[in-house]
């Protein structure tokens, strides 16, 4: 991440650094979000080969 300065920065530009350091946020917790949700699928998937009696390959 960055950290914002905002010394002698026009007011669109202080806003339009606000914008993209939120965009940042969002797309990182979408891809921590993306992750943890593979990994729940996968244990699941896991689970059900398990539970089926199969093992997975």
């Amino acid at each position: 991440m960055f950290t914002a300065s905002f010394s002698n920065v026009s007011p669109v530009s202080k806003v339009n650094e606000l914008f993209l350091h939120y965009i940042l946020y969002i797309i990182q917790d979408m891809r921590h979000q993306g992750v943890a949700l593979l990994a729940q699928s996968v244990e699941r998937e896991t689970l059900n080969l398990k539970v089926g009696g199969s093992s997975p390959p």
